[in-house]
């Protein structure tokens, strides 16, 4: 039989978790049954290259995010390929694209939440909205159980449709690095291949919290002096982290921006630092796992869900400069603690994180929700 027709819909293709998990699932999928395109709110991102490589066809909506050209180049998409199920990641797709599918007669509705977003907490509006095209749902997915309490709790949607969909990692991607691959790696980043160094991943936004990250980087130097930190990542937070990083008069600290050879940035690391007000479950904390960082946190949400204080990584309270760099520093003092967090990350991920078995997992969804909703022939 010719492969099922999936159109996955996300509001960018710029750097973010959730796009990690979109090129994921393009690569997964078809070997399972399923035709995957990619359609873009707006723009094409530093994702859309990386799908395209995939053989994904990506679609860009709008050229940019004003501009609301998704109002008719979706329904127009729609009318010339017929998409037995659309699948949607991040707020505009939700709130937008999900009703245009549903008016052109998209058989199945699927959603994507990726995270216990904390605007849906201050924002009654936008809970309100979210609750609303959720009910619209085949199926809504959260990336973690504290996502689908949300949901549950806050949203109130009914408990028949949400379910539990934990992100997985390409381990074919991510693996621990050689002694002499982590230093080729450092040196790639300009940094000194001897010299200890602390990462940090992400988006530069409030909810990555990179000031208090700042805040831990200098405490920590002030024990272990030679300690070397590098951030990834661009947001808008950028010009304002570094000139709080100049205030606090950090060295050998860079901002390396976007980083698209992830698993070589990883390879670099000596120990990730994770200083989250909220996650779901972060790719970055995957690819870390797998690639052999070890990994210091903030005991938020999905974080604390799958992560173990001592067995697997070290957790701290949010919120507090101290706890994280007390952990950093019991880091940098103990190689045999690296090995034994690592090691136990490194067996969860391979046993129960990987993207294949995500991608299995949401084939078996696919296949039970299109039964029930076959599309037009």
């Amino acid at each position: 039989m010719p492969p099922t027709k999936i159109l996955h819909i996300i509001d960018s293709l710029d750097l973010g978790g959730a796009q990690t998990v979109l090129l994921n699932l393009a690569r997964y999928l078809p070997p399972l049954g399923f035709s995957i395109e990619v359609a873009s709110m707006h723009g094409r991102g530093v994702f859309a290259r990386p799908l395209e490589e995939t053989g994904t066809p990506v679609h860009s909506l709008s050229p940019h995010k004003f501009f609301p050209a998704y109002l008719w180049n979706l329904p127009s998409l729609l009318a010339k390929q017929r998409f037995a199920l659309a699948h949607f990641h991040l707020f505009g797709s939700n709130w937008i694209a999900k009703p245009l599918c549903s008016l052109c007669g998209v058989p199945a509705l699927v959603s994507h939440d990726h995270c216990n977003d904390i605007a849906r907490h201050e924002k009654k509006l936008a809970l309100a909205l979210d609750s609303l095209t959720n009910r619209c749902s085949s199926l809504v997915f959260g990336v973690s159980k504290s996502t689908c309490d949300f949901l549950l709790a806050h949203e109130n949607l009914p408990q028949k449709i949400v379910h539990l969909l934990y992100n997985g990692v390409d381990t074919n991607d991510f693996s621990p690095p050689t002694q002499d691959r982590r230093a080729a790696a450092k040196r790639a980043l300009g940094m000194d291949p001897s010299r200890f160094l602390v990462g940090g991943v992400g988006r530069l936004v409030e909810q990555k919290n990179f000031s208090l990250w700042l805040d831990a980087a200098a405490e920590t130097q002030k024990t272990f002096p030679l300690t070397q930190f590098f951030i990834a990542g661009t947001g808008p937070q950028e010009t304002s982290l570094k000139e709080k990083a100049a205030s606090l008069k950090l060295r050998d600290l860079s901002f390396g921006g976007f980083v698209g050879d992830r698993p070589s940035l990883y390879h670099a690391f000596d120990a990730l630092l994770i200083s989250s007000d909220y996650e779901g479950l972060p790719m970055t904390l995957l690819e870390a796992m797998a690639s052999g960082v070890p990994i210091a946190a903030s005991s938020v949400d999905g974080l604390k869900e799958i992560l173990t204080h001592g067995e697997d990584a070290l957790l701290s309270p949010p919120g507090s400069a101290s706890g994280f760099s007390a952990n950093l520093s019991s880091l940098l003092s103990s190689p045999s603690l690296r090995e034994n967090l690592t090691a136990a990350a490194l067996q969860k991920i391979r046993s129960s994180f990987s993207a294949a078995a995500q991608a299995e997992s949401l084939a078996s969804f696919y296949r039970e929700l299109l039964a029930k909703n076959p599309p037009k022939r």
